[in-house]
């Protein structure tokens, strides 16, 4: 929602910049307490609205009476961690640098958005060097949907985080005794994701009426 003012000068009105409506923004919470980083700055450019950057200068407030008289701007924008969990207002202010007085002010809302809360998955006992990752997918989910969440299997822990590259064959996944594996669970509505690790032992033979795996 955009605050609009209008100047009065000499009995001539003059309108305030043409400023945009800042879109709200979310970010993923990697430890569920409330609280992340933001980058406010990906406003910029709709606030802007088209005008020329060299003429207008965009800031960031945690009040709207500090936005109104430009005070105690974010000094930080672009690493810009919340204060109020897990969602807060923040209002955009719009100068002309020529003409401070000439400024328009906007807010929008950041929002905290907490990662899937998963399972420690179970170390996996295999009896071959074929192994099956997903068959802790249902207890690495808990209480999650399975159907929306996707649950791929990684090599590194970052890889796990970058979400690439990722095993491309997990239920038939060659592993070496000891390794560790890395678990990624994102929301298929966010995008945020958890991740987690779990080791592969490897037993041979396989214990009478066990099926190799």
């Amino acid at each position: 929602m955009k605050k609009l003012l209008l100047l009065l000068l000499g009995g001539i009105t003059y309108a305030q910049p043409n400023m945009g409506n800042p879109n709200d923004l979310s970010a993923c919470d990697t430890n569920s307490d409330g609280f992340t980083a933001f980058d406010l700055t990906l406003n910029d450019v709709t606030i802007l609205n088209g005008l020329n950057s060299n003429d207008y200068t965009v800031s960031y407030h945690e009040t709207s009476i500090d936005a109104d008289t430009g005070l105690n701007p974010i000094p930080n924008a672009m690493n810009y961690t919340n204060n109020v969990a897990p969602l807060q207002n923040i209002y955009a202010r719009l100068t002309e640098n020529g003409d401070s007085s000439n400024y328009a002010v906007a807010y929008f809302t950041i929002s905290a958005v907490p990662a899937p809360l998963i399972n420690t998955p179970e170390d996996l006992i295999a009896y071959s060097n074929t192994v099956d990752l997903t068959v802790n997918n249902a207890q690495i989910l808990g209480d999650l949907n399975s159907e929306e969440h996707n649950i791929t299997f990684y090599t590194t822990e970052a890889s796990a985080s970058a979400g690439a590259p990722q095993i491309s064959t997990p239920e038939t996944y060659n592993a070496l005794n000891g390794e560790t594996v890395w678990v990624r669970v994102e929301s298929i509505e966010t995008g945020c994701f958890s991740v987690a690790s779990m080791v592969i032992y490897i037993t041979s033979p396989a214990p009478t009426g066990v099926n190799e795996q």
